[in-house]
């Protein structure tokens, strides 16, 4: 009978293993050079997970070993970060005690059966680990199906989540203690059965926070995106407008090349010098106001300048500027015209806000070091 027990417990610890690949190979870039050694990793494991049951360790040593030997897995079959492999192996131990604590809850609610009964080999035992596998792997299925790549959640979402599930194991595992203190001392049944329906709704609070930070950070990231591609519209927004501005006034231009020519042939034959140069200068001015100037020789932000000083002229700003970038910058081009264009933006504003006797005038100056070099500015 103990040979029947031993090998469930085996195809129990062979379920788990399988969940565990099964989450990390669907949230993790999968090692398919490793992936030859999963059979032998998976039989490691087992044996490992049989050696500290036999060893007799307490539960912390337990958890602690095992949570070891989930990321030596994940660092050995994935090739993702360093993080995520951390994070992923952290998330599954945690619903394997999540599990664990549920189902016992449920078990001792519905069939007043306590933690040393379902422990040993008797009747609930079987049941109650098929239950806790169940519920293990609905809940491996959701963590994978549902929760974003937790590297790519805003720093507080990732803090949350690392906290709560540790937090509520150990409120938990304090809960059960607590039961079971009341179960030796002959409380009523009432008040035991109490504590664990309040462990399971604790624990379903946790699982609820859990994901709900989870499905925040994916909806804040969402609105980051959107954001970012809002702006990026605007910056082709403006090129596009300023390419248009400038194609329109070389056509009414060129349009008028002709009159231009006979004009200033007049002035020349009538020896109206002062006359010829100042129309030849009205001119130049109209066509200096709709080029596109180069501040920098990055065109996205030569663009989004192009059109700031043509505002500031509007408002009679003086514009001075002394841009030196590499060629790759250490952000995103979209990132760097967006921080530039925000901080001119406010300038101008402020700008207009000056007493008329004082000479608005706006100073740009950006020096970035070339890859490679040693000067910092």
């Amino acid at each position: 009978m103990h040979f029947f027990y031993d090998f469930f417990e085996l195809l129990i610890v062979l379920g788990e293993n399988l969940l565990f690949f099964y989450l990390i190979f669907h949230r993790i870039s999968v090692n398919h050079t490793h992936k030859k050694w999963l059979v032998p990793g998976i039989l490691l494991n087992i044996f490992l997970t049989q050696l500290m049951d036999f060893v007799n360790l307490s539960v912390e040593k337990q958890q602690l070993l095992h949570l070891l030997i989930l990321i030596s897995l994940a660092l050995f079959f994935t090739s993702g970060s360093f993080s995520e492999q951390i994070y992923w192996s952290c998330i599954f131990l945690f619903s394997g005690i999540f599990s664990d604590y549920f189902i016992l809850g449920i078990f001792y609610a519905l069939f007043h059966v306590h933690y040393e009964s379902i422990m040993a080999y008797g009747t609930y035992r079987i049941p109650a680990v098929l239950c806790y596998l169940l519920f293990l792997a609905l809940l491996t299925v959701l963590l994978t199906l549902w929760l974003s790549a937790p590297m790519t959640l805003p720093l507080g979402s990732r803090i949350i989540t690392l906290t709560i599930p540790p937090v509520s194991v150990f409120i938990s595992d304090r809960i059960l203690l607590l039961g079971i203190y009341l179960m030796e001392h002959d409380f009523p049944l009432k008040i035991i059965r109490s504590t664990y329906l309040v462990n399971m709704l604790f624990l379903s609070l946790s699982l609820f926070l859990f994901l709900l930070t989870h499905y925040l950070g994916s909806i804040f990231l969402k609105n980051l995106e959107l954001q970012r591609m809002n702006q990026e519209k605007q910056i082709e927004q403006a090129q596009f407008d300023l390419f248009q501005d400038t194609t329109q006034k070389l056509r009414v231009w060129k349009h008028d090349f002709k009159n231009h020519l006979l004009t200033l042939n007049g002035y020349l034959q009538k020896n109206e010098t002062q006359m010829a140069l100042d129309y030849l200068e009205s001119i130049l001015k109209e066509l200096n106001q709709s080029k596109w100037e180069t501040f920098s020789g990055n065109s996205g932000l030569d663009a989004l300048l192009s059109v700031k000083h043509l505002s500031m002229e509007q408002e009679k700003i003086l514009f001075k500027t002394h841009v030196f970038l590499p060629k790759i910058l250490p952000v995103s081009n979209l990132e760097f015209s967006a921080l530039i264009g925000n901080a001119l933006d406010n300038a101008i504003e402020a700008c207009k806000h000056l007493r008329h006797s004082q000479t608005p005038w706006i100073s740009l100056e950006i020096t970035l070091p070339l890859k490679g070099n040693s000067h910092e500015s």
